[in-house]
Formats: C-alpha cells, sequence, structure tokens
C-alpha cells in the first residue's frame, strides 16, 4: 500500500471506526505521512511481519511519525518486521508487542491512557530509541532485550523470563522494576541505580538471605546506598534475626502495607 502523492499528511492508511485489524506481510509507505494513522475511537490491531515506513522508499526517514493517531483510540502492534520511524500514540490504551528479529529505528510515545510494552522472543536484540509515555514494560520469553535509549514516565517494569539490560539514561525512570529470581535481581545490580531492594524470601535458584550477602559482596558501594528490606509471610523473632543478621536493613510481612513501607 503505497502513498505516492504531493498532499503533506496524506497516510497510506488512514483507520476510521473501532475492531479494524491491518495485517501487513509487505510494504506500507507514505511519502509525506504517516504509514499507519488512527482516526476514529476504537481499538486498532496491526500485525507487521514486512515494511512500514514514512519517506521515500529508497531512503525512508527513521524519525518521523510512521504508525499514530488522534484521538482515544487504542493500537494493539505486533512487529516482527521493519518499522522505519517513530510511533506516536493518541490517548487510547496502547499496547506494543515487539520481537527479537524486528527493527524499528524511531522513537516510542505512549501518549495518553494506559499503555504497555512487551518484549518477546529468543536470542538477543535492542532497542535504541526514547520510550515515553508507556506506563508498564514486561519482558517475556527467554531472550535478551537491551533498551539503549532514554526510557520516560515508565511505572513498573516486571522482567518474567530471559534477560533486561537497560543501558541508556533512565535518570527519568522513577518506577520499580520486578523479577522473579534471586540471579535476575544480581544482573540488574549494575546496570541500574535503584532507590530500595524488595527482597521475597522464597525465591527460584537462591532466596533471599543469599541474594542480600550476594548483593552485600559483590555490590558494596551500591548496598551502602540502598537499604534491602525482606518480604516474608513468616512473623517468627528468630526469621527476623535471621534476615537482619545476612545483612537485610529491615523485614516487613505480607501482605505489605505500604505506609509502614514509607
Amino acid at each position: 500500500v503505497l502513498s505516492n502523492g504531493t498532499q503533506v499528511s496524506a497516510e497510506a492508511i488512514n483507520v476510521q471506526g473501532s475492531g479494524n485489524t491491518i495485517n501487513n506481510n509487505g510494504l506500507v509507505n507514505a511519502v509525506r505521512g504517516a504509514a499507519i494513522w488512527s482516526q476514529r475511537a476504537g481499538t486498532l490491531t496491526v500485525v507487521n511481519n514486512g515494511t512500514i515506513s514514512t519517506g521515500p522508499l529508497a531512503n525512508p526517514n527513521r524519525t518521523a511519525t510512521v504508525i499514530g493517531g488522534n484521538t482515544n483510540a487504542g493500537i494493539d502492534f505486533t512487529n516482527r518486521g521493519t518499522v522505519y520511524g517513530s510511533l506516536n500514540l493518541g490517548s487510547g490504551a496502547d499496547t506494543l508487542r515487539i520481537y527479537t528479529g524486528s527493527n524499528i529505528t524511531g522513537n516510542f510515545s505512549g501518549g495518553g491512557g494506559i499503555d504497555s510494552i512487551y518484549l518477546n522472543g529468543t536470542g538477543s536484540d535492542s532497542l535504541g530509541g526514547k520510550m515515553t509515555g508507556f506506563e508498564y514494560l514486561y519482558k517475556q520469553d527467554a531472550g535478551t532485550w537491551e533498551l539503549s535509549g532514554s526510557i520516560t514516565g515508565l511505572i513498573a517494569a516486571n522482567v518474567q523470563a530471559g534477560t533486561l539490560i537497560l543501558s541508556g539514561d533512565n535518570s527519568g525512570f522513577t518506577g520499580t522494576t520486578t523479577v522473579d529470581s534471586g540471579a535476575k535481581a544480581l544482573s540488574l545490580m549494575d546496570q541500574q541505580l535503584f532507590d530500595v531492594a524488595l527482597i521475597d524470601m522464597i525465591m527460584p535458584e537462591m532466596d533471599g538471605m543469599q541474594v542480600t550477602q550476594q548483593i552485600r559482596q559483590h555490590f558494596p558501594t551500591i548496598a551502602a546506598n540502598m537499604p534491602i528490606l525482606a518480604l516474608t509471610a513468616n512473623t517468627n523473632p528468630v526469621d527476623r534475626e535471621r534476615c537482619l543478621a545476612a545483612g537485610m536493613n529491615d523485614v516487613l510481612h505480607k501482605p505489605m502495607d505500604t505506609v509502614v513501607l514509607m
């Protein structure tokens, strides 16, 4: 689908209404506008296995808006192909599902609403664009993803499987990062500074006391400025003493009281 005319903001596909799906296995390109634009309310599903671009085919624009919207329409976008340009989404609830082996050259703006990014696939891959306006990030599957661009507005990053590397400017990230094992927690310690560590006492691979001992041993400078708090359902005073002896600063009981935490 090609939009080759001279009209400014002439999208290749301008979606009206709700409940629409675009499956691209070839090429969608607009020379003077976004390739895909969501114009009206309602969720738009886009699955890209080919190429989506803006600008001349011989030299696509790598930063201009290639997919976007100007209403509260949400976009559910799955990318297994190549996207030349930036994603500037509207005020709806947007979801990006990005797989290793794909490519997006520009930045990511979730706009308004509650927006999520899922990083999937096996092997290794990276994203270099700036990420703004996405509230939740989920790292899934066994692969490794590196985010080398800045992150702003993220509330929580959840590493459910594989490895997530944050190597860019993360000073604007004031949210939480959750991992499901002690080994993954240790792998993040030399990638990003954290204000506090909340460590479950029972985890795969190593328990909370072992993780704490590893942090104290291998990251003494970081640990000196980062409180380590145990999370446990056990109120036994003996267990509390064991946690403190392992290097934890304090113990919080489940369910965690955020007032007590603060």
